[in-house]
């Protein structure tokens, strides 16, 4: 397992390259890394929960609305 140092860094490296990539405007990304996040500092079990939350959480944002709509505009 990481240590807390290097995990905590390279975390948030990924946090910085999300933001530059998507100016903050997709909450997925970062649901992600915290997904990631807690399932390395508690375990599997808590991971999987909140993942299940945060799949919960997105499915209903405006964002991914939109890009259903999309999606579906173009098929």
């Amino acid at each position: 397992m990481l240590n807390s140092y290097v995990r905590n860094y390279i975390l948030s490296q990924a946090q910085a390259k999300v933001m530059s990539q998507t100016q903050g405007l997709y909450p997925a990304p970062l649901k992600i890394l915290d997904v990631i996040r807690q399932t390395l500092e508690n375990g599997s079990k808590v991971g999987f929960n909140a993942e299940a939350e945060a799949f919960a959480d997105l499915c209903i944002t405006n964002e991914s609305k939109a890009l259903i709509s999309l999606f579906h505009g173009r098929t």
